[in-house]
């Protein structure tokens, strides 16, 4: 066993001691899913980065999440979509936000918007229950955001949008 070998085992010993006492220590978090990576081991990487996401979301978490879930634009955005459940109340605008951005850099636009709207939502605003996903290429409406449209099966054509004739700042009861 050569040095480095020692040395990285020692360190990830180490890592793996810090994460114990806080599982959202971003430094450590980073650190050893980088290890993970570099050695091809994605699913510890990616044990490691959720917990840590679901604790403190942050960007450089989420794009180590990409790389161990060895996934797409759209996966990727679904992937961390469903870990918004799963995050601490203080941290849910922070992460529709971040989730947000990460949509919209993938060219996820519909999902981006409806995200951001989420997290103006937390604000304690009501979602717009009249708002639908409507696909760009068919024009069916759709309840969820799917990468490909249910309808005509062409990929990132969802989009979120209002029916025609409402006004975003006026809601009408029915």
């Amino acid at each position: 066993m050569n040095c480095w070998t020692s040395d990285r085992k020692s360190a990830d010993k180490e890592l793996l001691t810090a994460l114990k006492i806080d599982p959202g220590f971003l430094p450590a978090v980073t650190m050893l899913a980088d290890h993970y990576l570099d050695d091809k081991a994605h699913g510890r990487a990616a044990k490691i980065l959720e917990t840590a996401f679901k604790i403190h979301p942050h960007d450089s978490i989420a794009t180590r999440l990409k790389a161990a879930w060895k996934s797409n634009d759209g996966q990727f955005i679904a992937k961390l979509t469903k870990l918004l459940a799963q995050i601490e109340s203080t941290q849910q605008k922070t992460a529709h936000y971040l989730v947000a951005k990460q949509a919209r850099d993938a060219g996820l636009d519909g999902e981006a918007e409806r995200l951001f709207s989420a997290a103006r939502d937390l604000d304690g605003g009501d979602e717009d229950a009249n708002s639908l996903w409507h696909c760009t290429s068919c024009k069916s409406r759709h309840d969820d955001w799917q990468a490909f449209c249910p309808a005509c099966d062409e990929f990132a054509t969802l989009v979120w949008q209002r029916p025609a004739g409402t006004s975003p700042l006026i809601k009408h009861d029915s």
